[in-house]
């Protein structure tokens, strides 16, 4: 192109420049434009052929000017013809290949989709008018077959047909037509509502009817039979009576209709029937049976959108009055309190066997084992109790059992067997009698075994301390197992309050704190068992006996009171009554319980402090650390026993140097003294040791009974002539009391003491030590508590100057403390004293509302206290040397009878004081 261009502009360039020029500028743009022509011809998007070149002048700026008239009209004619032809060829040859447009058109997208949206809309207009042309034939088709035949069977699928057709257009309704049933001409609500009443007048055709006859035919049998005729048929047959009457009424009443129950029992009917000379066989008869019943019964009830009232049937009023009462005298005759009562044990008891001690406390070989609560060897019984009187039985089963049998057999809201309805009508007596009556079968089971169990008597004191001392531990403790079960088992039946329930209460407790008025207070639900183990709930301060949560308040009010009686405190006085009677039997120097002491002999708060301030009040004072008689004006016949008052005394003054804060605590110095012939001297007492080879003496402090837990006391020694010897082991808490006993005490000063043991009498050589203490002898006072016994008589009578006497001739008043303190104790007091008429003298008071500790000192000092004749020269009894022990604690243990559960146990306080 390019040669025949140049060679067209050379053979022309005499004549005008313009092909020259042309082709100047074709040979510049060459590369631009052989691009541009590829690219449309490789475009993937629309491509397009190349069918020509057309070269137009190009015309400079100057040539844009006017032109001259004649230069115009000479070129015109000049190229003229040319141009023409072009021009016409580029239009001939559009005319042939038509344009495309570039680029996004709105218009044009616009046109086009509303051009679909049409055409779809017409295509589904047509589509929806011959599907509801076609759904409506159907409709129609239906409804003539079932107006226009008497065929059982082919009645019998139409209607299953109609069913499903009604069925479709609820599925409509609810959920929406298809697509293809719209576009404006759906008329599936309309149609619907055209086919109930041709559905209703089927229905009540084909399946109503023989239905009917078959109930009323069952209800007429069972008006003719008597109540004992259907009673004996048991408890199906006057079910099915009363499920018969309940049917019928259903049909008659469609507010009253329940599917669930209905459908069953209108397929038990067997209606209708299929006919002998059906094409169906029997299995398919069966199965468009009961899906017409299905379909019939769903649609029948107070939710269904059809019209239940065409539906329904006209009852007779006669026949359902006569069946009524047949069924109610039947359901009378089963019916009755003990045989619903009984049924419903019966049934509960192959389900809940009896349960014995061991099943309840868990005493099974494996956790005895491991630690568990058994009972072996303190108290057992061989009666149970039935398993239907537990609490898991009541809630898994009795519970729901009574409230079956209560809507089951409640005759008078039963809208089967009367058309009045009762208003405001309370709960079922029935459910109430049930109840009450299980309850009080439960607490007498529960009673008649609890007071069955028996204390088992322990041959040897070794195995009652061993009894003591498993049931004070509150960890293995039987008896504290045996409460924790009683109290779950005596809350069965409570009403069990949610967190939100407590919430509210506590909530009302708190706006209704200051409300006076005490009608507007509300009453807690007591448990049904609260009141027959009141008792135990009270010892164990459960909340069951005041039906509310125990808080501070209720708690404090519910120990004010039962005063102290509490599980724990009992096992508190159990725990204090344990002593090492191993070592009582294994050894003829026992230990005494050091808690036990204290609690008796403690300076301000033991027994014997408090028996002599309360009890003795206004006759015995204190003066510092000794008790002398109360000082009076003038003599009288109340004297006071020297002896006693010498022993009381000695054991106050004791008692303050062993109990200084309360609990035991003595301490003292040892210091060795050098012998002749021992070269090395070793004590060890409980923990501590001293030790001397002489070398300069220095006082060790010691502290009784110590904090060791080995408690061993005994003495090392070596001499020149042998060597290591040991001596003197004395174990327990009274080891270093024993090891004191064997030696030789001799007093030097108001502060020390020397002790010499004689350990090795062949050869004659003593071990010495000194001993100071803060307070008194220090340890060596507990050496005055062997066989120390408080004298038994307290006051003497007949002698004058037999010892210490109290005036009573005109003595001030008393206050009236002492004069309670006086009726308390039981002593007789000399009438006419200022304050006291006419009180009657050796007048036994109840001691109910005494202390437990100075009830056990009253019963001691009433029986002693009578007066009784003496001579000067009388002495006064004296004691079993072999009864080592307080008379607090005889008399405290000798009260108690042996045949009393924990009688045998309780005889151990007579060792309190024996170590």
């Amino acid at each position: 192109m390019r040669s025949t261009n140049c060679w067209a502009a050379q053979s022309n360039s005499n004549r005008e420049p313009y092909p020259a020029q042309l082709a100047q500028h074709i040979s510049m743009l060459r590369s631009a434009l052989a691009g541009l022509v590829l690219k449309t011809t490789e475009s993937g998007v629309r491509t397009g052929g190349i069918y020509g070149l057309m070269f137009a002048p190009l015309f400079k700026e100057r040539d844009l000017a006017q032109p001259h008239a004649d230069t115009e009209r000479a070129d015109v004619s000049r190229f003229n013809p040319q141009h023409r032809t072009v021009w016409q060829t580029v239009a001939d040859h559009s005319r042939k290949v038509h344009g495309r447009r570039v680029g996004f058109s709105l218009s044009t997208t616009a046109a086009w989709m509303a051009t679909a949206v049409i055409g779809c809309w017409i295509a589904g207009t047509m589509l929806s008018g011959f599907v509801n042309r076609a759904t409506i034939g159907s409709a129609a088709d239906t409804v003539a077959t079932l107006k226009g035949t008497d065929d059982p069977t082919r009645l019998l699928q139409t209607l299953v047909n109609l069913d499903r057709q009604i069925d479709t257009f609820e599925i409509h309704r609810r959920a929406g037509a298809p697509l293809t049933t719209r576009f404006g001409l759906n008329r599936d609500h309309a149609l619907l509502d055209t086919l109930w009443p041709h559905y209703a007048d089927a229905a009540n055709r084909i399946l109503v009817r023989p239905i009917r006859r078959q109930l009323e035919a069952r209800l007429h049998q069972l008006a003719s039979l008597s109540d004992a005729e259907i009673a004996s048929g048991g408890d199906a047959q006057v079910q099915a009576a009363y499920d018969t009457l309940k049917t019928y009424l259903m049909l008659a009443k469609p507010e009253r209709a329940v599917a669930a129950f209905l459908t069953p029992q209108l397929v038990a009917t067997s209606m209708p029937a299929r006919p002998v000379n059906s094409s169906l066989s029997p299995g398919r008869w069966e199965d468009l049976r009961r899906q017409a019943i299905t379909f019939f019964t769903n649609h029948l009830g107070p939710g269904a959108k059809s019209p239940a009232a065409a539906l329904a049937i006209v009852p007779d009023s006669t026949l359902i009055a006569a069946t009524r009462q047949t069924v109610i005298g039947v359901r009378g005759i089963q019916n009755s309190r003990d045989a619903v009562y009984q049924q419903i044990l019966d049934e509960a008891t192959p389900k809940y066997p009896p349960v014995s001690l061991a099943t309840l406390l868990g005493d099974a070989a494996s956790q005895a084992g491991a630690g568990g609560a058994t009972s072996r060897g303190l108290f057992n019984t061989t009666m149970t109790i039935p398993g239907v009187f537990t609490r898991s039985a009541w809630d898994e089963r009795i519970a729901k059992a009574i409230d079956e049998a209560d809507e089951q057999h409640d005759v008078a809201s039963d809208w089967v067997l009367s058309d009045t309805k009762a208003a405001g009508q309370s709960s079922s007596t029935l459910k109430d009698e049930l109840r009450q009556r299980y309850f009080d079968d439960y607490a007498r089971a529960w009673a008649l075994f609890l007071n069955s169990v028996r204390w088992q008597p322990a041959p040897t004191l070794s195995a009652t301390a061993d009894q003591l001392t498993l049931l004070g531990d509150p960890q293995r403790s039987p008896l504290v197992a045996l409460m924790n079960a009683i109290v779950y088992q005596a809350g069965t039946g409570a009403n069990m309050q949610s967190l939100s329930d407590t919430l509210i209460s506590k909530a009302q407790q708190l706006v209704g704190a200051d409300e006076k008025d005490p009608s507007k207070h509300v009453k807690p639900q007591l448990a049904p068992l609260a009141a027959a183990f009141g008792p135990i709930l009270r010892l164990t301060g459960s909340d069951l006996v005041s039906g509310t949560p125990a808080n501070g308040k209720t708690a404090a009010a519910q120990m004010a009171a039962t005063g102290d009686l509490s599980l724990a405190r009992y096992l508190e006085r159990i725990t204090a009554m344990r002593l090492k009677t191993s070592q009582i039997v294994s050894s003829a120097d026992p230990d005494a319980s050091l808690p036990e002491m204290a609690r008796f002999m403690r300076p301000d708060g033991g027994v014997i402090t408090q028996f002599v301030t309360t009890q003795l009040a206004g006759v015995i004072e204190r003066q510092g650390d000794r008790w002398v008689p109360a000082q009076g004006t003038d003599s009288g016949a109340l004297t006071i026993d020297p002896g006693f008052l010498i022993g009381l005394n000695k054991l106050t003054r004791i008692s303050t140097v062993l109990f200084p804060s309360g609990d035991a605590r003595v301490r003292y110095e040892l210091q060795a003294v050098p012998t002749p012939g021992v070269t090395d001297m070793r004590f060890v007492l409980s923990g501590r040791e001293l030790h001397y080879f002489n070398q300069k003496q220095e006082w060790t402090p010691f502290e009784w009974p110590g904090q060791s837990l080995e408690n061993l006391s005994h003495i090392e020694w070596q001499t020149e002539q042998g060597g290591l010897r040991t001596a003197l082991d004395s174990q327990g808490r009274f080891g270093l009391v024993r090891l004191f006993e064997r030696a030789k005490v001799t007093q030097q000063d108001n502060a020390r003491y020397l002790l010499t043991w004689m350990p090795d009498t062949s050869q004659g050589i003593p071990l010495k030590v000194q001993l100071r203490s803060e307070a008194g002898a220090g340890p060596l006072d507990v050496l005055q508590l062997r066989n120390f016994v408080l004298p038994a008589r307290i006051f003497m009578t007949g002698v004058a100057g037999a010892g210490p006497k109290v005036s009573t001739a005109s003595p001030p008043p008393l206050p009236a403390a002492a004069i309670a303190a006086a009726r308390h104790a039981a002593v007789p007091l000399p009438p006419g004293l200022p304050g006291l008429p006419g009180l009657p003298g050796a007048m036994a008071w109840p001691d109910e509302a005494m202390p437990m500790e100075a009830k056990k000192a009253s019963r001691q000092t009433a029986a002693i206290a009578e007066p009784r004749p003496t001579t000067p020269g009388e002495n006064p009894p004296k004691s079993d040397p072999r009864m080592a022990m307080s008379s607090l604690a005889t008399n405290s243990a000798s009260s108690d009878a042996s045949t009393r559960p924990f009688g045998h146990a309780l005889r151990l306080l007579g060792d309190a004081f024996a170590y």
